[in-house]
């Protein structure tokens, strides 16, 4: 069989890690087994969120970016001269001996051919170049190395550190790096050897651009720009700050905050500074311990600066990008109908919430969504309001709930509609003046029938599968498990008190768990039982909490990992034993004694084996 070769450039970037350890043994052709699972569901109500507080939909219609160069793209013009050596060796020096020409060489036309041809640091092609102090430079060089070794620097006091460095010979290589000026000084940029040897290198072409030309952002020590970032090292302090320029922001008024946030290494909180715009909000809602795309919305207050922060714990890095500030303009009202039939009561939708006056005359004053309901069904109302004078109240069809609270409160009950299917919030009583402003309102239907509730249980929707600590008994869903089969069973614990909770399907037991947090497990079934939440006492302490969703999946396990999709052409093993495979060709064969960080070439393979595989860890290479 033919070897199949591959430079270290394909096997580095054609890695894709295959942990036999975690996956094998893993279901195929899953089926949802647990009805109504997500005990949160979905509010009826549209548009009613008005603050980042309580869960439900919203339609914010957003004003123009306030951020500018929020991701990190804006570059100056050109400021290397006759980087691509079309003008030949124009503008170019060359210092301690070393010789430059132009001509065709390894493919490509107008190539500086670079000679470094004695061991002096000071043997080197050179071009000035105007440093600004504190700026941030992306520096391109296409290269290819003949002999010896490569890099791109200038002097420390211009800018430390090597720019861009290779002793990687025979063949061409597009390298991008980052410097930043430490003076504002003209002086020498050099080509030359990274570690003093004689070296022979092409160069088809350099360029070099200041990042963030137009000073949208003041980078503090640790932090860096780059080519659509900006980056966090672990050597910044937990007092470094990444800081915009000044943005156009209005007291009380509301915007959403956006950045993506990418952690490379490090466990610790990252985001908006207390000591920038939008830091009087509570630290929960503008840090982060996860990558993904971040959204705030908050209020702006003049007591803080109108400039952006980011800032994180110390030994961490870290990249962000795409930052975004926008105001938030208005909702979509369009959902909501009005009713103020009275002489001078007035509903005003502002940024973020409602507010209804009422002035006490005849007549009524209400916000109403029509036909969301059905007559004689049990709902969830979860409401975030507060009185200013008098009481109000809510209507589910015709049953109504008081709200009374002069200071903000986020009201939970449990109500039947009935007599009609609309939804209101309106004045309590005619003749009363009243005033209110209502942050957001979710409705959520409740349906237990797929569960039986033990003491200890009750759902609340909106919240989920709640455990008081009340008994030590379970939540059940009647289901007939198949014996010998294997379930996939995934839940959320959104809260945690006391106590610990498990799943069991088909008479097995999964794995107590006792903290806030998602947990997936693999259960075999041991006959046809039903499945169970079950309370797990800790000491005497039964199961006080939340669990959020609920997902049982159920599948055939299989033994080999198909990797015909795409078909690797080779494995890197990284931990040692035996491996056993099925070839591309069908054959079916166990290779034994493999040694660590072994590459197999020579053999194309297209399903690997749990059974008589002792490796854990392999790569395939694509």
């Amino acid at each position: 069989m033919e070897a199949i070769q591959f430079t270290e450039e394909q096997r580095r970037w054609s890695e894709t890690s295959l942990q036999l350890g975690a996956i094998a043994k893993s279901l195929s052709g899953k089926q949802e087994e647990a009805t109504n699972n997500n005990f949160i569901g979905e509010s009826l109500i549209k548009n009613g969120y008005f603050d980042q507080t309580i869960p439900g939909s919203k339609s914010p219609i957003l004003g123009n970016e306030l951020v500018q160069n929020g991701n990190f793209e804006e570059k100056s013009a050109e400021l290397i001269t006759n980087g691509d050596f079309i003008d030949g060796t124009d503008d170019w020096g060359n210092d301690g001996g070393s010789t430059i020409s132009v001509g065709t060489h390894q493919g490509r036309f107008d190539v500086a051919d670079i000679n470094i041809t004695n061991t002096s640091t000071g043997s080197r092609i050179t071009q000035p170049f105007n440093f600004v102090i504190n700026k941030w430079y992306e520096i391109k060089v296409d290269v290819y190395l003949e002999s010896g070794d490569f890099k791109v620097d200038a002097a420390d006091s211009s800018a430390p550190n090597d720019w861009i460095t290779t002793s990687q010979t025979g063949k061409w290589q597009s390298l991008t790096g980052y410097f930043k000026a430490a003076s504002t000084t003209t002086s020498d940029i050099f080509l030359r050897s990274d570690s003093g040897t004689i070296s022979q290198f092409y160069v088809d072409s350099i360029s070099i651009k200041q990042l963030d030309p137009n000073d949208r952002w003041s980078v503090g020590s640790g932090w860096s720009l780059g080519d659509g970032f900006a980056e966090n090292s672990t050597s910044a302090s937990s007092s470094s700050y990444l800081q915009s320029e000044s943005i156009a922001l209005t007291n009380g008024a509301l915007y959403q905050i956006q950045f993506d946030l990418d952690i490379i290494s490090g466990s610790t909180s990252i985001g908006l500074s207390g000591t920038g715009a939008f830091g009087q909000i509570d630290t929960s809602d503008r840090f982060f311990t996860t990558s993904g795309t971040k959204t705030i919305e908050a209020f702006y207050s003049s007591s803080k600066p109108n400039y952006l922060r980011f800032v994180g714990g110390a030994n961490t890095n870290y990249k962000v990008t795409n930052i975004s500030v926008k105001l938030i303009e208005a909702v979509d009202v369009d959902l909501w109908e009005t009713i103020t039939n009275s002489l001078d009561s007035t509903i005003v939708f502002s940024n973020g919430f409602v507010t209804l006056d009422y002035d006490g005359t005849d007549g009524g004053l209400a916000i109403k969504q029509s036909d969301i309901l059905i007559v004689n069904d049990n709902y969830t109302v979860v409401i975030d309001y507060q009185m200013i004078s008098g009481e109000a109240k809510v209507l589910l069809g015709g049953a109504s709930t008081d709200l009374t609270s002069t200071t903000r409160e986020t009201k939970t009950f449990n109500s039947q509609a009935t007599g009609y299917d609309d939804f209101s919030i309106s004045r309590k009583t005619e003749g009363q003046a009243m005033k209110m402003i209502v942050y957001s309102v979710a409705v959520y239907k409740i349906d237990n029938s797929d569960w039986t509730l033990g003491s200890n249980w009750s759902i609340d929707r909106g919240q989920g599968l709640k455990g008081s600590g009340v008994g030590n008994n379970n939540a059940v869903q009647s289901f007939t498990a198949v014996a010998g089969q294997t379930y996939r069973i995934e839940y959320k614990i959104s809260s945690y008190t006391q106590g610990s909770v498990r799943v069991q399907i088909g008479g097995t037991n999964g794995t107590a768990n006792a903290s806030v947090g998602t947990f997936i497990e693999n259960v075999v079934a041991t006959n046809t039982g039903d499945i169970a939440v079950q309370n797990v006492q800790v000491g005497s302490d039964n199961f006080i909490g939340t669990i959020e969703y609920i997902k049982i999946q159920s599948g055939e396990q299989s033994d080999t990992l198909d990797m015909t999709d795409p078909a690797p052409k080779a494995l890197w093993v990284v931990a040692p034993g035996n491996l056993k495979v099925t070839t591309m060709a069908g054959d079916v064969t166990t290779i034994n004694g493999l040694e660590a960080d072994t590459f197999i070439d020579w053999l194309r393979i297209k399903k690997v084996w749990l059974t008589d595989t002792t490796i854990s860890d392999i790569i395939g290479i694509y």
